[in-house]
C-alpha cells in the first residue's frame, strides 16, 4: 500500500506551497535545490523528480 500525508496547502507571497515530508524525500532521493516535474491530470497533482539534464525555466 503506497504511503499517503494529509499535507496542508500554504501560502508564500503570491503563491502557495506544499512541504514534501522527509519520508518522502528519502523514497526518491529529493534534495533542496533538486528540480521537480509538477503533472495535472483527471484533478491529481503528480510530483515527481526531474532528470538531471533538465534545466529550470
Amino acid at each position: 500500500m503506497p504511503a499517503v500525508f494529509r499535507m496542508k496547502v500554504g501560502k508564500d507571497g503570491h503563491s502557495l506551497k506544499v512541504t514534501i515530508p522527509q519520508e518522502i524525500a528519502e523514497a526518491l532521493e529529493l534534495a533542496a535545490g533538486d528540480a521537480v516535474l509538477m503533472e495535472v491530470t483527471d484533478h491529481k497533482l503528480v510530483v515527481r523528480k526531474s532528470p538531471t539534464s533538465m534545466s529550470l525555466a
